[in-house]
């Protein structure tokens, strides 16, 4: 069991995290300003299953489908259709079932679909999960089965690649006490995954419930930590080919304490946003944007929870957000006199659109962090075992077969005194990459073999020990420096460099400039024997 700021790392991310950088601009998905389908005049309840919305290409016919629920004393659902890319919605029928709490409808191929939803039973109740399937494209569902005890607020998906139902559930029974909101406190909400590759609704198909999710309890009780008060609430999952996207509701139990004290709720306490994560394999998650929501609370909205999906090459996120406080909308076990008479038959939720490109979407991932040690042959200084001077070098990510293209590239500066530098590479698919390095007067210079890179987990490299490819470095003691003098960048050290650097000389040329080879601001004669004894030896880049 993972806490959700834990990380660690094989080949590939594990758990939730808190990346140790984030992007400083991020696009945010735009919101139409008109709700899609508001909430009804008579305050009842307008809320959608977790599902993602639908897409289907009808013989030229763009087709969305998207599920919701409106009742008062009893839920009814409705599956909504819109052919204008799902800005407007028509209700088409009435989906029947008998049950009367929140569900998920899971499409596992092109006939069947089921729905899964909880039901409190026995005393104290417990939370079940029961099944419905529906083999008329999602109208009638029938042959209620109850599956297992498990919690509420489920979420499916069918992973192709495995031939398997995937559920995301909070498997904690968590039913408020009258009087007592404490039950509801101290960051126990949860999520796990659970696996099924045979049928839906057989307990004995499902696997153990694995917890990927919770808020740690040094950050729950940390008044400094994002996670302060927070809890988990939901996850809803989407999938763009290789990336696994997970929206995350973070439920506010409390931001000042309040959790502790009876009724009635207040703001800020009881709020609800979405944050965005991230996953190359469905299993294993990485946080995003430094634990900062991607559908945040804005004007007078209080409560936000969404669904996402991926169509064509934009992503579509549908809201459904609510002016009233999440523990606000109705009475719990009978308890009375502590929600406004107003806010009792529903929860007046809207939904809305919000919509971004995957390109921008890709923005999110969370960055890949190499610590590279490297030192620079000519800028040693030989009386203080440092660098001359602290300067700025080039890695490249390239991949691990031929023509090994560059998949990434950014800079950074290399400490005078560690000869450490912090490279961060921005939305690079986890794999396997051998690393290139080379400065303004350095040659180009690769790892001795490839590393692994993890969105999200630091990665190392050691040049300085001789971890280069063909053992491409000069030692001088006990430390390997990447060779100096390749000054026109052609990863050949030759004549061509040698004569930058004289005639460099000859004018005495100063600054910070490439044919200043030991970094002392002066072109000079110590420049050109670095230079030239590189050339004589005939150096030059070697690549697998």
């Amino acid at each position: 069991m993972l806490p959700f700021n834990l990380l660690a790392c094989l080949l590939a991310c594990l758990s939730f995290i808190i990346p140790a950088h984030s992007f400083s601009q991020l696009t945010y998905p735009t919101r139409y300003p008109t709700a899609v389908i508001p909430h009804n005049a008579d305050g009842h309840r307008l809320f959608f299953l977790y599902m993602p919305m639908e897409y289907q290409d009808n013989a030229g016919q763009d087709t969305f489908k998207l599920y919701y629920v409106i009742g008062g004393t009893h839920d009814k659902r409705y599956l909504a259709r819109s052919t204008d890319y799902g800005i407007t919605w028509t209700d088409t029928q009435r989906v029947y079932t008998d049950s009367t709490y929140e569900s998920i409808i899971m499409k596992a191929d092109s006939t069947r679909k089921y729905m899964a939803y909880n039901g409190w039973r026995g005393s104290p109740k417990k939370s079940y999960m029961f099944s419905h399937f529906s083999d008329d494209g999602g109208f009638n569902f029938i042959n209620k089965t109850q599956v297992m005890e498990l919690g509420e607020d489920k979420s499916f998906i069918w992973n192709n690649d495995t031939q398997e139902f995937w559920g995301y559930v909070r498997p904690r029974n968590i039913e408020p006490v009258c009087n007592n909101p404490q039950t509801i406190g101290n960051g126990v909400r949860k999520i796990a995954l659970m696996k099924n590759s045979m049928r839906f609704p057989s307990s004995g198909d499902w696997s153990n419930r694995d917890t990927i999710l919770f808020v740690e309890s040094s950050d729950y009780s940390n008044s400094g930590s994002p996670d302060y008060r927070t809890q988990t609430y939901y996850m809803q999952v989407f999938r763009n080919g290789n990336d696994w996207w997970g929206l995350v509701g973070m439920y506010r139990v409390g931001n000042n304490g309040e959790e502790s004290k009876a009724f009635p709720y207040t703001f800020p306490e009881y709020t609800s946003d979405v944050e965005l994560v991230w996953s190359d394999n469905g299993e294993d998650w990485c946080r995003t944007n430094n634990r900062q929501p991607i559908l945040a609370l804005h004007d007078s909205i209080k409560t936000i929870y969404a669904v996402g999906t991926i169509v064509n090459d934009s992503v579509y996120f549908y809201s459904a957000e609510s002016t009233i406080l999440h523990a606000s909308y109705r009475s719990i076990n009978g308890c009375t006199g502590y929600i406004q008479d107003s806010a009792k038959n529903g929860k007046f939720y809207s939904i809305y659109l919000y919509k971004m490109s995957i390109d921008k979407l890709n923005e999110w991932r969370p960055s890949s962090n190499v610590n590279i040690y490297c030192a620079v042959e000519g800028f040693l200084n030989t009386g203080t075992g440092k660098h001359n001077l602290r300067d700025t070098l080039t890695a490249e990510l390239r991949n691990s077969t031929s023509p090994y293209g560059v998949a990434a590239t950014v800079k950074s500066v290399i400490d005078s005194v560690t000869f450490l530098g912090n490279f961060n590479f921005p939305h690079v698919d986890p794999g396997n990459y051998y690393l290139a390095i080379y400065g303004r007067n350095s040659l180009e210079t690769w790892s001795d073999s490839v590393i692994s890179i993890c969105n999200g987990i630091d990665a190392d490299h050691n040049f300085t020990i001789g971890k280069a490819y063909g053992g491409n470095l000069i030692q001088k003691g006990s430390t390997y420096f990447i060779y100096s003098g390749d000054l026109n960048s052609d990863d050949f050290i030759d004549n061509d460099d040698q004569t930058i650097v004289d005639n460099d000389i000859s004018i005495v040329a100063t600054g910070y400039v490439v044919s200043d080879v030991n970094g002392d601001y002066v072109v000079d004669i110590s420049d050109g024997a670095i230079v030239e004894n590189n050339v004589e030896d005939f150096i030059a880049t070697i690549r697998p």
